[in-house]
């Protein structure tokens, strides 16, 4: 009998090729999932930073809103201040829904406002020619609380800022320390990569003390230094119940498309859907499911999240010009906010 009867046989070097083959494929299968993990990280933190920026502007709008409609004492209306009471209170925000300069809307009107940004922030930072109507539009008035606004001139922004971004950041110098502002005394910079807008528009211009309140909220926006660019397309024609819209857009030198043109971000449809006898100002956001560039420099084809409204009527169509806002990453409709509704929901 041999005496190597109950040898066991070694792994052959064709067995241990295919093991470290094997075992290769999936290191690298879980190598992949850390950037996809880390992209999604990003994501998640953004998504609760703009829920939690759009919350705190929600409560911010309707307080500011309440405090320029709602009476202390009460008067003639009830608890429902008149207009001369409320432009003393709100006197940017106030007359600017009534008219862009050029067309005043009756308050006996039972069409809509104009749609108002309030935006601290970009009515300081931006250039003098675009501060008072986003991207230049004159249906689209930008304004700011008369809370920043009532303020001595060095002392906005920062009150802008401190009303306006969400300050639970903290940046970091090089050493790995808390980054100290030297304008303010030394304390601690709480970030401020998140800011937001409130825009308002009257959904019907003769029930004075009621508005639509719709959040925008911005991540990375410049506070201070160099202002956000808003593009601003041709004038095109839309079709309610369509979800894809084409333009052009005026591009610079090597421009290839606008800033803050990114699918999965809002853009606004901003101009005049009006009908016989009334104005009908519209600026309606969209969220871009997907980009198509066509042949013609600037030109573009959206898809959008829904199908777009019916503002001068079903199957009417009507004027608009597409806006893109650079760092834009949500708009978010917050409902009807009244003097006498509750305080957030």
């Amino acid at each position: 009998m041999s005496r190597f009867k109950n040898r066991r046989n070694a792994m052959t070097l064709t067995e241990v090729l295919v093991a470290m083959g094997i075992l290769a494929v999936g290191m690298l299968s879980l190598m992949a999932l850390f950037p996809i993990g880390a992209t999604n990280m990003v994501q998640a933190i953004q998504d609760d930073r703009a829920s939690q920026a759009a919350a705190n502007a929600d409560a911010v709008g309707r307080i500011q809103w309440k405090l320029a409609y709602l009476s202390d004492n009460g008067n003639s209306n009830g608890l429902i201040r008149d207009d001369a009471a409320a432009f003393s209170n709100e006197p940017l925000l106030i007359p600017a829904l009534d008219s862009d300069g050029a067309t005043t809307i009756p308050p006996t009107s039972t069409g809509p406002s104009f749609p108002v940004l309030v935006d601290p922030i970009g009515y300081l930072v931006q250039p003098v020619a675009t501060r008072n109507n986003v991207a230049g539009l004159a249906p689209f008035p930008r304004r700011t609380f008369r809370l920043v606004a009532g303020l001595p001139a060095g002392l906005q922004l920062t009150a802008a800022i401190r009303l306006s971004t969400v300050l639970d950041d903290f940046t970091f110098n090089a050493a790995g320390l808390a980054d100290t502002d030297p304008s303010n005394g030394g304390a601690v910079d709480r970030g401020g990569r998140f800011n937001v807008a409130w825009l308002y528009q009257r959904p019907n211009n003769s029930i004075r003390h009621e508005v639509n309140l719709t959040v925008l909220v911005f991540a990375g926006r410049p506070v201070s230094d160099v202002p956000a660019k808003e593009t601003a397309s041709g004038a095109i024609t839309v079709n309610p119940g369509e979800t894809n819209v084409s333009c052009v857009f005026p591009l610079g030198p090597n421009a290839k498309r606008p800033p803050g043109l990114t699918k999965g971000r809002p853009i606004a449809l901003v101009g005049r859907a009006d009908v016989p006898g009334t104005v009908n100002p519209v600026a309606d956001f969209y969220r871009v499911v997907n980009i198509t560039e066509l042949p013609t420099p600037g030109a573009f084809s959206f898809e959008l999240d829904r199908p777009i409204r019916a503002a001068a009527g079903p199957g009417t169509p009507y004027n608009v010009q597409v806006v893109v806002f650079e760092h834009l990453i949500e708009a978010i409709d917050r409902g009807i906010v009244s003097a006498v509704s509750p305080a957030a929901q």
